[in-house]
């Protein structure tokens, strides 16, 4: 569903013809504005909105004749990085009360979007909009010049005020702004008010819609052979357990394992801090030497283990070189390459013949 990332009211000092501005703020790129304006004379409307270089799209404005106040609805999507802007919508041309919220949304605008048809009545104000998908959001300004007193005001489909100006005293009209962030499924929805009745009205409303491929709430599922929890489409975000490279363990995203886990690599079976390093020792066979390893393809530690059909000790299992014997030996005698460890054993038997 979309949300209201935040508003911005703002109301004429009185009845005068000053611009309306915001006060600044920093949207992202994709955001919806929505500027919604108000004032009490249908034949004496605003001007042009304007701010940090968009463009600004007209999609409903009320009736412009009659005793009836004056509403319109202007959207733009940021686009361009505008950093720090302020919206601007220039006053009216002869002295009126007039108002204006600025909304920023997540979320979409279809290429015409959703607005009500009726824009004016008495009574409690009710004007129906129509959504075109699921879980959008509607929003919607109207004006009293019956003035009647808002104290009691509440807004259909529970919506969330964002504007009032109130002149009931005095007959100076009474401006209101509200919003839904989800009315549910495509369909039909009253906007407007409840109360206060006896109201002579002009309402107009829009729709927002979910922006494409959102996903609103955490999601379990399966992504790249690891299951466990997601919080968007492409990003696993919490931790999960699974296999990845034929290392189980715990893994932190759907490319990269950053605990420890336990598998095999490189014929190497022990601890595995990733896909491709064996980082702690562990035991295991290399070259014919079994022994202790801290990496698939190196023996640093001492191993015990078979050289040339010699057994014995070897700092290094490759310095490892057997001696050359005489039939008549009962016992080898080595002779270590260097940087090797010497080994020596006890014979009985004949007499030795060195090589």
């Amino acid at each position: 569903m979309p949300t209201l990332i935040a508003s911005y009211a703002v109301y004429s000092a009185s009845t005068d013809t000053t611009d309306l501005v915001t006060a600044s703020f920093t949207p992202s790129n994709g955001e919806v504005l929505v500027v919604k304006l108000a004032t009490w004379d249908a034949s004496n409307g605003m001007g042009a909105v304007s701010g940090g270089g968009q463009t600004y799209t007209t999609r409903i404005t009320g009736p412009t004749a009659g005793f009836n106040g004056w509403v319109r609805i202007v959207t733009a999507v940021v686009s361009g990085s505008p950093g720090s802007m302020t919206v601007t919508a220039a006053g009216t041309a002869g002295n009126s009360r007039h108002s204006m919220v600025v909304e920023r949304w997540t979320g979409t605008l279809a290429g015409t979007p959703a607005v009500n048809s009726t824009t004016s009545g008495s009574g409690a104000p009710s004007a129906n909009i129509t959504t075109a998908a699921a879980n959008s959001a509607v929003s919607w300004v109207s004006v009293d010049v019956a003035s009647q007193d808002p104290t009691t005001r509440a807004y259909r489909l529970s919506g969330v005020e964002d504007l009032l100006f109130d002149g009931h005293v005095g007959a100076n009209s009474v401006h209101y702004g509200a919003s839904v962030a989800d009315v549910g499924a495509a369909g039909t929805y009253a906007m407007g008010m409840t109360a206060p009745g006896s109201q002579t009205w002009v309402l107009a409303g829009i729709e927002i819609q979910a922006g494409a491929g959102s996903v609103s709430g955490t999601a379990t599922g399966t992504v790249g052979g690891l299951i466990g929890t997601a919080t968007g489409i492409r990003e696993v975000a919490a931790t999960t357990t699974g296999a990845v490279g034929g290392v189980s363990g715990t893994a932190n995203g759907v490319r990269q394992v950053t605990a420890v886990a336990s598998g095999t690599a490189g014929g190497l079976t022990g601890t595995v801090t990733g896909l491709r390093t064996v980082a702690g020792a562990t035991t295991a066979t290399v070259g014919g030497l079994t022994g202790l390893a801290t990496a698939a393809r190196t023996t640093f530690g001492t191993a015990a283990g078979t050289a040339g059909g010699i057994t014995g000790t070897a700092s290094v299992a490759a310095l490892v070189e057997p001696g050359r014997l005489t039939p008549s030996l009962s016992g080898p005698r080595l002779r270590p390459s260097t940087g090797g460890t010497r080994l020596t054993a006890t014979i009985s038997g004949p007499t030795l013949t060195p090589s």
